[in-house]
């Protein structure tokens, strides 16, 4: 699970919800979490901090 994967800024106005974004990342192929498991448990932690995530990093890559 990608616990770091979230770095919020705050907008210019306090009544709007901080932006963040996700970086998710899927090393080789006996990864136990999905990319798209990375993506939600990160949407869950989004909500429930009140952050909007504006923009994914998504690494598909294998590692060396």
């Amino acid at each position: 699970m990608v616990t770091r994967s979230l770095f919020a800024r705050p907008n210019c106005r306090l009544s709007e919800r901080f932006r963040a974004a996700q970086y998710v990342r899927m090393s080789t192929d006996y990864q136990r979490y999905s990319i798209e498991n990375q993506a939600a448990v990160i949407a869950a932690y989004a909500q429930l901090h009140d952050l909007s995530i504006i923009r994914t990093y998504r690494d598909e890559g294998e590692s060396a």
